[in-house]
């Protein structure tokens, strides 16, 4: 897929109107030759909601990154691969929720994220409810911090807490979109944590996030698209999308 320099991913649906611009999903929606909408039939409820997540959450440049991902997107609807793709998203918000705890000094929220690391290694209901139980006590010593640590290490603890609830939901077997909200809150607290102490860490927290659609996208099917049709419906209607310069 070809786009014109001046197509930007917008921030929020564009509520169906071509003139309004198109979020990664309505773009998705468009190029598979459904009507424009940010829940498009073709893509697994649970990508979407993540990829909604990251269209809304990443700063516009980096959002730019997700356009490649939207051919690939497009077929990914699949009853069968959504409790692989669900534990896919629960292991990456516990890689982005270590990064994070990594850069705290508050040991409750380092050991919540071990705890729900060991988790993946039984995937029980049991090393779940130990994860929930970390997480909550990290958060009680967050809260307790002093004042010029609390905001990084309230985030951090957030992550942990979030990466607790991914676990939850796999142990539950649940396939629903809060595993993909799961890896988006993670990934927004994890980001808040790094910007109060290693802002030059945010690029790589975005890179993972980024990732963890990606490696969930290949873990079922995919790309269930003619790419020339998929060419050829964008362009019909590219000469109504809002134009944006590139600096």
């Amino acid at each position: 897929m070809k786009y014109p320099d001046t197509f930007r991913l917008r921030s929020g649906a564009g509520q169906g109107r071509i003139e309004n611009g198109l979020c990664f999903m309505e773009t998705v929606a468009l190029i598979a030759g459904e009507p424009i909408t940010d829940y498009p039939k073709c893509a697994s409820p649970v990508l979407t909601s993540l990829g909604i997540q990251l269209n809304d959450g990443l700063p516009e440049d980096c959002r730019q990154r997700l356009l490649p991902l939207a051919v690939s997107m497009a077929g990914t609807r699949s009853t069968a691969h959504e409790r692989e793709r669900i534990e896919i998203l629960g292991r990456a918000a516990c890689r982005i929720a270590k990064v994070a705890a990594d850069l705290t000094d508050n040991p409750m929220v380092r050991l919540a994220v071990r705890v729900t690391d060991a988790f993946w290694d039984t995937l029980s209901i049991q090393a779940a409810a130990e994860a929930t139980q970390a997480a909550d006590a990290a958060s009680a010593a967050a809260r307790s911090a002093e004042c010029t640590t609390r905001f990084a290490e309230s985030a951090a603890a957030r992550t942990a807490a979030k990466a607790a609830q991914a676990a939850w939901i796999t142990a539950e077997g649940n396939a629903d979109h809060w595993a993909a909200e799961a890896v988006g809150g993670t990934a927004r607290a994890a980001e808040t944590t790094a910007n109060f102490t290693k802002p030059c860490m945010i690029p790589e927290i975005q890179d993972m996030a980024i990732a963890a659609l990606q490696e969930a996208i290949n873990a079922g099917p995919h790309s269930a698209l003619s790419i020339p049709h998929a060419q050829a419906r964008f362009d019909l209607v590219s000469d109504r999308l809002p134009v944006r310069v590139v600096a």
